[in-house]
């Protein structure tokens, strides 16, 4: 069956070009993006990616089109995209909006445009990798904290060039560093740290990104007995020295890593947490 995506409301067979050579996301990465878990027809956590597109328009001074602004919106236009390809168990939606043309670097405007696809997940519900991940660390092009570091945009040259690094070294994902040396982030993740009962987390004034399941993964830690410390710095002789490693988003749920180095890591807490998640969306 051929599948589409929603461009403004429209939709288009996904393999044909549909963008500008002027198109601003193409030439200046000047578009910005949301990427949701759905189940059946239902977005998890619409409101929360929602509340971090708005965020981030606002520093980007782009006005959200109408039927991206608001969860209900969003949600409305996700189950269209996804009855229309037949997609009823778990899929991913990526949702972009970019700054209509015009201009150089200068925009001549702040309306936007947007686009919307939709693709079949493996796993109807949130599952814990049964191989603990192998990570290394990414410092070639260290993130900057900043107003521009919380949200995620079509300019990601960093986690591309990270990418390359993890291939190149055969490793299931890296860990980013800021520019003061500090450990942030997964490539497409939030970092935990776990020590005893205590988690651990990266401040978000250290340049990780606000992520929608690092917010629910605190919470539920709380729920759940842990002392959550998510204001932290962290070191990297702070990786060798935890008994725990995972990284969260928004499509995955809770990855648990097995080893960084020499040091190998227990999975205990990332499956607690999974089972949690799946409660709590009733996915499972």
């Amino acid at each position: 069956m051929e599948q589409h995506l929603l461009l403004n409301g429209e939709f288009y067979p996904t393999g044909i070009p549909l963008v500008r050579a002027e198109n601003r996301a193409f030439r200046y990465g000047d578009a910005i993006f949301e990427t949701v878990r759905a189940h059946g027809r239902t977005l998890l956590f619409a409101k929360s990616h929602i509340d971090r597109l708005h965020k981030a328009a606002k520093v980007l001074h782009i006005n959200l089109p109408n039927a991206v602004s608001n969860a209900e919106n969003f949600q409305l236009w996700a189950e269209r995209l996804l009855h229309h390809n037949r997609l009823f168990a778990g899929a991913r939606i990526r949702l972009s909006v970019y700054r209509t043309e015009g201009g150089l670097y200068t925009p001549k405007a702040n309306s936007a445009g947007w686009v919307m696809e939709a693709e079949k997940l493996p796993n109807d519900f949130f599952t814990v990798n049964e191989k603990g991940l192998i990570v290394g660390i990414y410092d070639e092009v260290p993130k900057v904290p900043g107003k521009l570091a919380f949200f995620k945009s079509a300019s990601s040259l960093n986690y591309v060039t990270a990418g390359i690094f993890k291939t190149q070294n055969k490793l299931d994902d890296v860990l980013l560093t800021n520019i003061h040396g500090k450990v942030i982030e997964g490539l497409s993740s939030n970092l935990f740290l776990v020590k005893d009962k205590t988690i651990l987390t990266p401040a978000l004034n250290q340049g990780c990104v606000e992520g929608v399941m690092r917010k629910q993964v605190i919470e539920l830690s709380h729920g759940l007995g842990y002392k959550v410390f998510n204001n932290c710095s962290i070191e990297r002789n702070d990786l060798m020295l935890a008994d725990e490693i995972f990284l969260t988003n928004s499509i995955s749920g809770v990855h648990w890593v097995g080893g960084y180095k020499n040091k190998r890591f227990f999975s205990k807490t990332a499956r607690t947490l999974t089972k949690a998640l799946n409660e709590k969306t009733k996915i499972e």
